[in-house]
């Protein structure tokens, strides 16, 4: 066998062996509302937002952002949170 015959079937073996450890792992799907309990924050963050991006689009200041996010009551009532 040749240098690039036994590189050949390396690579060949490696794509087997990783393609039978990915159909064997079970698949876990991920829901961020379990982990973070603000609904605000998991919309903003699964539109890929960061918390100035969204200001900007509400018209309001990062800080308010931040503010509805940890449910602070003052932004609360002026946004009807």
């Amino acid at each position: 066998m040749s240098e690039s015959e036994l590189i050949e079937a390396a690579e060949n073996a490696m794509d087997n062996l990783c393609a039978d450890l990915v159909e064997d792992e079970p698949t876990v799907n991920f829901d961020l509302a379990h982990y973070i309990k603000n609904p605000v924050k998991v919309m903003r963050i699964e539109a890929q937002l960061t918390q100035k991006e969204l200001a900007a689009l509400m018209d309001c200041s990062q800080a308010n952002i931040s503010q509805i996010e940890k449910k602070r009551q003052s932004a609360r009532k002026r946004y009807d949170v």
